[in-house]
């Protein structure tokens, strides 16, 4: 099986580098108030990546995949988003 980029992979790499960003550099967390959240963020990473790795596993074709991956993560913000 070869592993391919897709959505959560790059979602995924952008949380990365952010908590990358917040642990090397903890002085720009400082005047935040929403303190260390983004720790919250390591299993959301975790999940997302082992849920990227069986959906290729099982889920051959790179378009449906791309479609399937899409649909998740529109429905995911959508449901987080306070309207």
């Amino acid at each position: 099986m070869k592993y391919k980029l897709t959505p959560f992979n790059i979602f995924c790499g952008v949380l990365v580098g952010l908590e990358i960003i917040f642990f090397a550099f903890p002085e720009t967390v400082n005047n935040q108030t929403y303190g260390y959240q983004h720790i919250y963020l390591i299993p959301i990473i975790l999940v997302g990546l082992s849920i990227d790795y069986i959906l290729q596993k099982f889920i051959k074709q790179y378009y449906w995949l791309l479609l399937f991956e899409l649909v998740i993560l529109a429905i995911t913000i959508l449901l987080n988003i306070k309207f």
